[in-house]
């Protein structure tokens, strides 16, 4: 999870309180969140529009087009009405709130902990936790996916990492090689989080500006 600046237009459509899927709903989102899950940070499983608070019956919270999120079917399923932190919302610092221990190989438990020993940073991690692992065997099932990608995002950055310490002395490879890195770390990419965290524990902010 990453945090994203959100459009604050909300499409005219919703104005009506008929269908919060309505016209131009899902194509604003997939720009907002880049085309994937704000919870898992892929496009590998079903769409959804998903009430980042359960709106219960409240048309308010039902139309809000700043409860409005893209998420997909597998994180729907395990969040469902639990209140987590809000990616969009400039004080909840979900990047540096959370740690993210990526995996190298497709196998074992990916580590999410919280860095914040509050109630709402915990539930966000208890979540994670279930997304990336699995907590029953088809959700365990769905995971193993996610975790393959963790594994393949993990090995082209690795190639870059390395890349990059053979042509620090070399300013011209350097640039394109950086160029590469940052596109990997951008939050438009599969799952930043992860990624961001290897950068982060190795000394290597600069890359993140």
């Amino acid at each position: 999870m990453i945090n994203i600046a959100r459009t604050e237009t909300a499409p005219d459509c919703l104005k009506k309180q008929q269908n919060y899927e309505c016209e131009n709903v899902l194509e604003k989102l997939k720009i907002d969140f880049f085309g994937k899950c704000y919870i898992c940070e892929t496009s590998l499983f079903s769409t959804n529009v998903e009430h980042f608070k359960a709106h219960r019956g409240d048309k308010k919270l039902k139309f809000e087009w700043t409860n409005l999120f893209l998420a997909c079917g597998h994180c729907n399923n395990i969040k469902l009405s639990t209140d987590i932190l809000n990616c969009t919302d400039s004080k909840h610092d979900v990047e540096n709130w959370i740690s993210y221990k990526p995996i190298f190989v497709p196998v074992g438990e990916v580590e999410i902990s919280a860095k914040r020993k509050n109630k709402l940073t915990i539930d966000t991690v208890n979540i994670l936790n279930k997304v990336y692992n699995g907590h029953t065997n088809i959700k365990t099932t769905d995971a193993q996916k996610i975790k393959d990608e963790i594994v393949k995002e993990m090995i082209v950055l690795q190639r870059l990492l390395l890349q990059y310490s053979k042509e620090k002395y070399n300013e011209l490879e350097i640039t394109d090689i950086e160029k590469d890195i940052r596109k990997k770390l951008h939050k438009g990419s599969k799952l930043t989080a992860f990624k961001r965290q290897v950068i982060k524990d190795n000394k290597l902010k600069f890359l993140l500006s």
